[in-house]
Parts: C-alpha cells; sequence; structure tokens
C-alpha cells in the first residue's frame, strides 16, 4: 500500500508538466497494448527471450549463469517452495517483458539480480554440504565464479568503455 502510494504521488506529480501526453505516447515506442499482444502473442518472444538470457550471461558470468540453473532445477525437483518462489518473482516479469517489450535494454533484467543470487548462494551451500570431498574444488569454483562480476565491476569504475556488459548498456 505504501509503494502505491509513493508512485502514484510522483506519477501525478508529472501530471502537473504541459508535456506530460509525452508519456503516454512514449510508451507506445517500448510496449505493445495488450490487443496487440493477444493477436500476436509470440511476435517478439524468440528475439526477446534470447537477448535476456544471453543479458543474464553476461553480467553473472559462464560459472555463475550455469550454478544458477543447476540450483533452480536442484530446488524444483527437491520441491523447494522457497527456490518455487524466487522463480516465479524471476519469470514472471520475464514472461511479461518477452510477451510486451518492442524494446529491451539488459539494464531492465538488473532487478531479476537479487533473486538469482540468493539462487546460485542455495546451489553453492547445497553442492557444499553434499560433497564433503570436493569442498576446495567448490570454493575454488565460487572464487573464479565470482572474479568475473568482479572484474566486470571494476572495469566499469575504472575503464567503462572495456567493461564486458552488453551493447546497448554501453
Amino acid at each position: 500500500a505504501i509503494t502505491v502510494i509513493l508512485s502514484q504521488l510522483i506519477y501525478n506529480s508529472l501530471r502537473l508538466s504541459q508535456l506530460f501526453y509525452i508519456i503516454a505516447r512514449k510508451n507506445l515506442e517500448f510496449i505493445r497494448p495488450f490487443s496487440e499482444v493477444i493477436k500476436n502473442p509470440f511476435l517478439s518472444f524468440n528475439s526477446n527471450s534470447h537477448a535476456i538470457i544471453e543479458w543474464l550471461y553476461i553480467y553473472t558470468g559462464p560459472i555463475f549463469f550455469f550454478v544458477f540453473i543447476i540450483g533452480a532445477l536442484y530446488g524444483l525437483y527437491q520441491k523447494n517452495r522457497q527456490i518455487l518462489y524466487l522463480l516465479i518473482l524471476i519469470f514472471a516479469p520475464f514472461a511479461a517483458e518477452v510477451f510486451f517489450n518492442k524494446v529491451l535494454y539488459a539494464r531492465f533484467t538488473l532487478f531479476y539480480f537479487p533473486f538469482i543470487i540468493i539462487i546460485i548462494s542455495f546451489a553453492f551451500v547445497t553442492l557444499y554440504e553434499k560433497f564433503d570431498k570436493f569442498r576446495g574444488y567448490i570454493g575454488i569454483l565460487f572464487i573464479v565464479g565470482a572474479a568475473i562480476p568482479t572484474y566486470t565491476s571494476f572495469m566499469l569504475l575504472t575503464n567503462p568503455p572495456k567493461a564486458n556488459i552488453p551493447e546497448n548498456d554501453k
């Protein structure tokens, strides 16, 4: 309720501008209306889903992306309700973006990351607990996996043009 009230206060403050009508018109450049989605729901499905998955892969790095998939599948296999809930929090907006967006930017995926990081953590903790003999390797895998996003963050701070981020975010 607080979020709705705050968002409406901020949104309605935009109505004071003489150019408020431009916001609705600009939205039509980025989002397909529901009537259009009903007519052809899979118009942008392949390109949008491919782009979002590629961006998640780039931002997490190959190791964490693979560990995320393993953690998600294992959580579903174990019927872990928390993992199922996190996957809903990831895939519901993912589906909305895939079906409704005309134009996508990699930054649209950033709000998935807290949930993705939790699933990656779940996977590493589960691997660490289940495979006593390989704890050292799992630790090394985590460090190497974390090095990729850490390096990307470092490059964003020190040399942004050289950072390994999706082209449309550069």
